[in-house]
């Protein structure tokens, strides 16, 4: 009797381990489906530690941009699409090299509006200003417009169980001081159950990324030649509610190289190391 009580726990045991289907796994399907006339605020934290090698000098650069985002659900399309007012109330730079330390307040870019139509499974349809930019506030518009995207991961667009992945590539293309960098990011994402974030009821994302980038900028009359290509790890959390952005988090590492050609051959090797998160604090 005791070896077919032991027999009995020891079977039960390992289809527990195993995650058979004796107890189904409930399929989700994730979208964006917040509702219209709301408006979610986002601080992001983002801190960089920077070094660079040029002329057999190193230099060594640490950045902390802090802000905080205003996003307002405007509408819902008939297709299910989703148009979203992105502004920031307030963007702040800290910045640390060579002995000096600065800290700037971006009021200019302060309430300038995107507007941008998602799918409900994260699709960009469309990206536009809302309002005009003016001086060299115009340089900044692919970057802006890049941010107010960032936010918004492209989804499944079926339905997945836990431990399900799926794969999102994006390229982005921001220009740079006279010329355009080309980043193109492949994400692995993978369905890790739900947790508790915040006080709200999560779908948690974990996520791999492989990056590369390429591109050119004018410095000082030079043209400097882009290279690089590095890796980011992190999780999304996602409101099990109305699929609302609760937080992400991320770490990146990348190295990039700057070459010259000509007559004044130079080459600047720049590795950078990068924390970034984005919490939901009011909605």
């Amino acid at each position: 009797m005791k070896k077919l009580i032991t027999k009995t726990i020891l079977f039960f045991a390992i289809l527990l381990a195993a995650n058979v289907t004796i107890f189904p796994q409930e399929a989700v399907d994730l979208k964006y489906q917040m509702p219209e006339g709301k408006t979610y605020l986002y601080k992001t934290l983002v801190a960089s530690n920077i070094t660079q090698t040029a002329m057999g000098r190193e230099m060594k650069i640490n950045n902390e941009v802090s802000s905080i985002t205003r996003v307002l659900v405007d509408s819902h399309g008939d297709n299910g699409n989703i148009n979203l007012i992105i502004s920031s109330d307030s963007i702040t730079v800290h910045n640390k090299m060579q002995g000096r330390d600065t800290t700037i307040s971006l009021n200019n870019l302060v309430g300038k509006r995107t507007k941008i139509e998602i799918s409900k499974y994260g699709d960009i349809i469309n990206k536009s200003m809302i309002d005009s930019l003016s001086g060299k506030e115009q340089m900044m518009e692919s970057s802006i417009l890049q941010s107010a995207t960032n936010l918004y991961t492209k989804l499944p667009g079926k339905e997945i169980k836990d431990g399900d992945n799926w794969k999102s590539s994006r390229t982005d293309t921001i220009a740079s001081m006279g010329g355009k960098l080309i980043i193109t990011s492949n994400y692995i994402y993978t369905l890790n159950g739900t947790e508790n974030k915040d006080g709200q009821k999560c779908y948690k994302i974990p996520y791999t990324a492989e990056i590369s980038s390429s591109g050119n900028s004018n410095m000082q009359g030079m043209t400097f030649y882009i290279d690089g290509s590095g890796k980011m790890t992190g999780t999304l959390y996602i409101s099990a509610d109305d699929g609302a952005i609760v937080s992400v988090e991320g770490k990146n590492e990348n190295n990039m190289t700057l070459a010259t050609t000509g007559d004044q051959k130079m080459v600047i090797p720049i590795s950078q190391s990068s924390t970034v998160e984005t919490n939901l604090i009011s909605n």
